[in-house]
């Protein structure tokens, strides 16, 4: 039931997360913690996603919210216990089970607004009329961290043909999200993948961090993961190994260093693919890169297989022609560098393909839009002013879990 061959061919279902009341618990004080530049407007930002989410189902793709999913989940499978025990444990505050647990306190949809927007002293005082805290300046104090990063639902989970990559995030603050996407694709029957090539295993823990705004799906045979701020090497190398000693046709995992820095986060804020043989790319970023890692599988000792490590001696964009048989490479701001540095930042590069060469992207980015249109890539623009303002785009904000096969 789940699927994804490529970057672009039909888009059949998506899972998206509106954002929600996490989002207004954004404050100066915690924007850096919670990895915000700056604090969106709740209101105008659901709208822009309403408008997002209304597109995709315009163009006959099935929209999955992710707390409809987790609602689903935990009505039908007994799985909420292992929620409550991890954002207690994860929050270090393990004497809140008690109260969580309660049912006369929390219901089900009070417990999955709790996972997203947090939980403070002050709240917990008022439903429970327990004296939690000892000073009154503390009662605004989170006992559990909202997570206003949910609406970018690429980094947690990529599917990649009929198995998953369960995310292993480098900040802290995203560590919640990876933990319930994987409890849906392990609960909920439709989503279930046929292997779960990194993420399953207690030896694939932090540091061995990989997010899935690195992983971009070349074609059955070819996997390109980007070594970033976010993606360890080591990380890279395991998936390798993982997913060549599977049943998976992908034969070929190139490693792309991008710089280790908070604007190029993922190796989709500089490089997306649209169709075969037709990708977005930075150029600031991709023209620079040089070293390229391309891991194949080898035998060791009769039916061992590991990633074997080999440094490829082709630019990337060589890589990439070999790979599609063909390239042609749409530069960020229509190749004008002053454009190409403001486009990228909102996110210009970042489109989500949901068919050949037909794309979702920001109004805002009209000279990587117009480039895009003399290419014949037919862009369907959505407002993302608020959006925007947590550093992602289109593709960031999805989850793509089927597509054609062809």
């Amino acid at each position: 039931m789940i699927n994804i061959p490529n970057e672009y061919n039909k888009l059949r279902k998506v899972i998206i997360h509106r954002p929600g009341r996490e989002i207004d618990r954004l404050t100066p004080s915690n924007l850096s913690t919670l990895l915000f530049e700056d604090i969106p407007y709740l209101d105008r930002m659901q709208k822009e996603h309403d408008a997002f989410s209304n597109l995709l189902k315009e163009n006959d793709v099935e929209v999955l919210y992710l707390q409809d999913l987790l609602k689903k989940c935990i009505e039908e499978n007994n799985v909420l216990t292992k929620i409550l025990s991890f954002i207690c444990s994860e929050s270090n505050q393990f004497s809140l089970i008690k109260y969580l647990s309660d049912k006369s306190l929390f219901n089900n949809q009070e417990l999955i607004e709790i996972i997203y927007a947090g939980l403070t002293i002050k709240e917990l005082e008022e439903k429970t009329g327990d004296k939690i805290s000892g000073a009154q300046d503390e009662s605004d104090f989170y006992l559990i961290d909202p997570i206003p990063n949910s609406y970018f639902m690429r980094d947690p989970a990529a599917v990649i043909g009929k198995g998953i990559i369960s995310s292993k995030m480098h900040y802290s603050a995203r560590i919640r999200e990876p933990f319930l996407t994987k409890l849906l694709f392990k609960n909920i029957d439709f989503l279930a993948p046929e292997r779960i090539y990194f993420g399953d295993n207690e030896n694939e823990n932090r540091p061995f961090t990989i997010e899935g705004g690195d992983v971009i799906v070349l074609s059955e045979e070819a996997i390109a993961i980007g070594c970033s701020e976010r993606t360890r090497s080591e990380s890279i190398r395991r998936f390798a190994t993982n997913i060549f000693n599977s049943n998976s046709e992908v034969s070929r995992v190139y490693e792309i260093y991008i710089p280790a820095k908070r604007a190029y986060m993922h190796l989709d804020t500089v490089f997306t693919v649209v169709d075969n043989g037709l990708v977005v790319a930075f150029p600031d970023v991709m023209n620079e890169i040089k070293d390229v890692i391309r891991y194949e599988p080898t035998n060791i000792h009769g039916e061992n297989i590991v990633a074997l490590p080999i440094n490829d001696n082709r630019t990337f964009n060589k890589i990439l022609k070999d790979e599609f048989g063909a390239l042609t490479v749409i530069n960020t701001g229509d190749n004008n560098e002053r454009y190409a540095a403001r486009e990228q930042l909102a996110d210009g590069t970042n489109v989500f393909a949901i068919s050949p060469s037909k794309v979702i992207t920001y109004e805002r980015n009209i000279h990587t839009n117009k480039a895009l249109n003399e290419h014949g890539v037919e862009t369907l623009t959505i407002n993302g002013s608020e959006l925007v303002r947590g550093l992602g785009g289109p593709r960031c904000m999805t989850m793509p879990i089927l597509r054609d096969s062809k």
